[in-house]
This record gives structure tokens, C-alpha cells and sequence, in this order.
């Protein structure tokens, strides 16, 4: 009898052992739901959200993004805690506590606990939603991001930053699903020659970088700049049109996730934006010439990472210009006929343009 009695208390001790850890999580997850007991980071990062919220009511940072309007889900990739941000259904489940939130914000909180299953399957995906995937949590479809607590609050000058990343990341999603893919491509597609002119190029880039920061508002020298870029680039088009051809794709791509989120961070008060790297800012076009060559930078960097602040470059620019419905041309593009910022760039400047 006693063996037969055994496995059975095994497993009623187990289950038991199950269901008490369970009520404990439970418990855990509704204890304390307000947001002053919330750590710093996870009450920070729910600052930020309301900030660009509020500060986006009246126009958007890019035609039809409406990134205020989605059902956000932020994990935090410390503790596993998910806070289900602006839910489009009701929420109802034992893991998921709404939380007290301050007078004036913007939307419901609802903080999931670790042990929720739809956490555990949107860990699996990685730190932030698939372009062409849906997701959902408690009904809600959601955009969901991952965030490191100390990079997303504390970090200066960082893309980890967290409306900097998420808002980057989101913009892929919502706004790109119909655009070239921008893919990496490797430098060995350049040619001697082609590498000369993309050196000239980023000396021209770092007089529109030194203008923009300067808050010039001199349109001819700007355009005057602008037009030496677009020389270099038709002669370097010419020279290596397949490697071109990859290259303002992925500026294009990355540049305006990058824009947008120089724009968010802008909004919420955090120091980010183009050629800003971990603990350095604004670090000039014009001296990626000597890091390269004399070895200290990898000459892939120019193609896996450069993109991005070229592309976040020209984004300022046309805004700086003034050029009329410049995102709402790239919005319209497909892979059949695609549109780069170059390509915007040169319709804006031609004669009967400007």
C-alpha cells in the first residue's frame, strides 16, 4: 500500500509546492500596485511613454505613425515584469494588476507578472516585435519592447535609451511593412575609387552636420552644401550602382527610424541625436576617414552602422528645408518602386522646385 501511496503524496506535495508559488506570484503581482512602488527605472520608463504621448496629441513625428495610439506592452529584461500600457480590451486575469496611476496620465497600467505565458512566448521572440507578426496580450494587440532598466533610463547618448529605442523600433514596424528591406551589404562591394568619393561625401555630410547644429537657417548655404552632396553621390551611383543601390536603401530604412527617434528623444527631453554613440556625442562625418584607415574603426562599421546617422542627417535637412510632404513620398513607396531619401532629396532641389 505504501508504495502506491508514495508517488501519489510525491505529487500532491509537488502540486501543492505548484499552486502555493502561484498564489504567491499572484499576490506579489497585486501587492503594492501603484505606481510610487514601482522601481525607478520601470516608473521612468512610464514617464517617458506619458511625456510622448501628451506631446504628440497635436502632430505626430512622422505622417500616420500614431505610435500613441497602440497598446504597448514594455518588459523589463531585469525582473521579467511586463507593464501592458493603454490596453484596447478589458483586462481580466489573476496576473495582470491594474495599477494606481498619478492624476493626469494618460491611459490604464495594467504590471504582468514574470510568470504570465503570454511574457513567457514574447521573450522567446526577442526584444521587440517582428515586422509582419501580430502579437497580443489579454486580448489586446500590442507592440511590445524590451528594455534594459540601466541603458533605458540612465545611459547618456545612447539608442538603448528607452522612448529612443522603442519608438526606433516601432516606426520599422508600423510604417515599413511595404518598403524595400534595406538589408546589410558588405563593404567589399566598393570600389577604390567609390571609397574616395564616400569619404567626400562625409565631409560634405559634416559641413550640413556643423550647419544643422549651429541652428544655421541660411537656406542658400544649406542648399549650396546640399547640392555638392547630391553631386558626389550621382558620381559614386555611376562608379557603383549595385553597392549604391544598398546602400540608400538602408539609409533610407534606418535613417528614418533613427530620425524618429532623435525626434522622440527630443520630445522627452533626452540628448540623442545624429552621430551619438555610447558616452560620445556628435562626432563628426569628417573623421571617419582617419579612424578607418589607420585601423581603429572596422571598415564595416561604414555600412552596418553609418547608414543610420547619414539617413537621420538628411531627414534633418529636409525638415530644415522645409520640403513639402517629404515623408508622406517615402510612406508611399513598395519593393516595386522604391524611393530613398536621396532620391526626395534631389526631386526637392531641382529649379523648378525651389
Amino acid at each position: 500500500m505504501k508504495k502506491f501511496l508514495r508517488p501519489r503524496t510525491v505529487l500532491a506535495a509537488v502540486l501543492f509546492a505548484l499552486l502555493a508559488f502561484l498564489l504567491g506570484a499572484v499576490l506579489w503581482n497585486r501587492g503594492h500596485a501603484r505606481y510610487e512602488a514601482l522601481p525607478e527605472a520601470d516608473r521612468f520608463m512610464l514617464d517617458e511613454w506619458n511625456t510622448y504621448h501628451q506631446g504628440t496629441a497635436d502632430q505626430d513625428l512622422w505622417e500616420g505613425f500614431q505610435l500613441r495610439e497602440r497598446s504597448i506592452l514594455a518588459l523589463n529584461g531585469s525582473s521579467g515584469v511586463g507593464y501592458l500600457i493603454q490596453p484596447s480590451q478589458p483586462v481580466r486575469n489573476p496576473l495582470a494588476a491594474k495599477l494606481a496611476m498619478p492624476d493626469g496620465f494618460a491611459a490604464e497600467v495594467y504590471r504582468i507578472s514574470p510568470l504570465a505565458p503570454q511574457l513567457l512566448s514574447l521573450r522567446a521572440e526577442g526584444n521587440f516585435n517582428t515586422i509582419g507578426k501580430t502579437y497580443t496580450c489579454f486580448g489586446s494587440e500590442v507592440y511590445f519592447v524590451q528594455y534594459d532598466p540601466e541603458a533605458a533610463m540612465s545611459k547618456p547618448y545612447t539608442a538603448s535609451h528607452f522612448i529612443t529605442f522603442l519608438s526606433h523600433e516601432a516606426f520599422h514596424y508600423y510604417m515599413q511593412d511595404s518598403w524595400p528591406a534595406g538589408s546589410t551589404y558588405s563593404m567589399e562591394g566598393l570600389s577604390a575609387d567609390g571609397r574616395e568619393l564616400l569619404y567626400q561625401e562625409y565631409e560634405v555630410l559634416a559641413d550640413l552636420q556643423n550647419a544643422l547644429l549651429a541652428g544655421r537657417t541660411d537656406r542658400s548655404a544649406l542648399l549650396a552644401y546640399t547640392q555638392q552632396y547630391l553631386d558626389i553621390v550621382a558620381q559614386r551611383i555611376q562608379r557603383d550602382p549595385a553597392f549604391l543601390e544598398q546602400e540608400l536603401a538602408r539609409e533610407t530604412v534606418e535613417g528614418t527610424a533613427t530620425y524618429v527617434g532623435i525626434r522622440a528623444s527630443q520630445l522627452t527631453g533626452y540628448d540623442f541625436g545624429v552621430m551619438y554613440f555610447d558616452n560620445v556625442k556628435d562626432v563628426p562625418f569628417s573623421d571617419l576617414r582617419n579612424t578607418v584607415e589607420s585601423g581603429r574603426l572596422d571598415t564595416q562599421v561604414l555600412a552596418n552602422r553609418i547608414p543610420y546617422e547619414t539617413g537621420a542627417l538628411l531627414c534633418l535637412l529636409l525638415d530644415r528645408l522645409e520640403v513639402p510632404d517629404w515623408q508622406a513620398e517615402l510612406n508611399r513607396q513598395t519593393p516595386e518602386q522604391p524611393v530613398t531619401l536621396y532620391d526626395v532629396l534631389r526631386a526637392a532641389c531641382q529649379p523648378d522646385a525651389l
